[in-house]
């Protein structure tokens, strides 16, 4: 899992749980670039803390068709703004509308394991925009 908290200065900590590294940004743009290979029924999750003022650049390839989407809890219910099934392959831009815990989440729904290449760019922007 991958988890970001804005801290003093526009710095942010950006760790990955899952494969047990930990990667220091600066500044107010940060971008990551990951591989993963995901079983079969296994999913993946990058998490980051995100508000009306950031935004997050995403694509992604994999080596067959996957679920992928971004998604908030809230109290029991989970919400869906960015889903997409059975694809490959995908790019987009997402600005939230309310600060929220947000994560992007890669689904293996095959029998066969899936490897996916990944890369995000996390930034604040200015809000007029």
């Amino acid at each position: 899992m991958f988890n970001a908290e804005v801290l003093p200065s526009s710095f942010f900590k950006i760790a990955s749980v899952a494969s047990f590294s930990l990667l220091l940004l600066t500044g107010t743009a940060n971008a990551a670039k990951q591989y993963k290979a995901l079983a079969p029924g296994k999913a993946h999750e990058e998490c980051m803390k995100m508000g009306p003022n950031q935004q997050l650049t995403y694509s992604f390839k994999a080596t067959s068709s996957l679920n992928f989407n971004i998604h908030y809890h809230e109290d029991k219910e989970v919400y869906f703004p960015v889903k997409q099934d059975e694809i490959a392959d995908y790019k987009g831009i997402f600005k939230p509308t309310v600060d929220h815990d947000y994560c992007m989440m890669w689904t293996n729904t095959s029998k066969k394991p899936v490897s996916v290449d990944y890369e995000f760019e996390f930034k604040t922007v200015d809000a007029k925009k």
